[in-house]
């Protein structure tokens, strides 16, 4: 149940940094407090990791959870800027994220 929660927890820091990345705001900061800001999410980000590999008991399990992280990421990351900042993506666009998402399960997939 840690695993999960960590999970849930790394979903909503990556969501707060995919979207303050697209924000004009933030480009106009020094580049100090966006490295310190990079950092703190990059923390962020790991400490959940580390609590869903310690916890969770079986290597097919942690294998999910994997999966479940590099899915969660992808999809935050075309989320966001289509919804919150307006971006457009062409056909070859789309059919490039496919590629993406086809190759995340290719390679995760091999790995069994």
């Amino acid at each position: 149940m840690i695993a999960l929660y960590s999970l849930i927890f790394a979903t909503l820091i990556n969501f707060a940094y995919v979207y303050v990345v697209y924000a004009s705001w933030f480009k106009n900061l020094s580049l100090f407090h966006i490295a310190t800001y990079c950092v703190l999410l990059g923390i962020g980000m790991s400490i959940p990791w580390a609590f869903i590999v310690k916890y969770t008991a079986t290597k097919e399990s942690l294998f999910l959870y994997s999966i479940s992280w590099d899915v969660m990421v992808t999809i935050i990351s075309l989320i966001v800027p289509i919804c919150f900042y307006g971006v457009r993506f062409s056909f070859a666009n789309w059919i490039g994220i496919g590629f993406i998402v086809a190759g995340i399960f290719t390679l995760k997939l091999t790995n069994v």
